[in-house]
């Protein structure tokens, strides 16, 4: 990968995450999309580019039904994921 396929890469990173968080909220997960979202907090937290801004706030309203002990659970462990641990988590299947 070149530097330039690099940076597109980890520009869309967040987007991901928020996403990845959203799907797990509107489905009733409150561990998992607390995970997640703590993970793109943390991103944000190392990274603080517009799309990482952008995309907590663009997930903000799926994740206003599913707050509470579980999802704070999450977000707490999400928080101290890696960067990769994050990704390997989103990809992962929980079907």
């Amino acid at each position: 990968m070149d530097e330039a396929e690099i940076t597109r890469y980890r520009m869309n990173i967040p987007y991901a995450i928020g996403a990845a968080a959203a799907i797990p909220a509107l489905r009733g997960d409150a561990v998992r999309a607390g995970t997640l979202s703590g993970a793109l907090e943390a991103i944000a937290a190392l990274d603080p580019k517009s799309t990482a801004r952008g995309a907590m706030t663009d997930n903000t309203p799926f994740l206003k039904d599913i707050q509470g002990a579980e999802f704070e659970k999450g977000r707490a462990r999400g928080r101290i994921l890696a960067r990769e641990q994050a990704i390997e988590y989103a990809m992962s299947s929980r079907e």
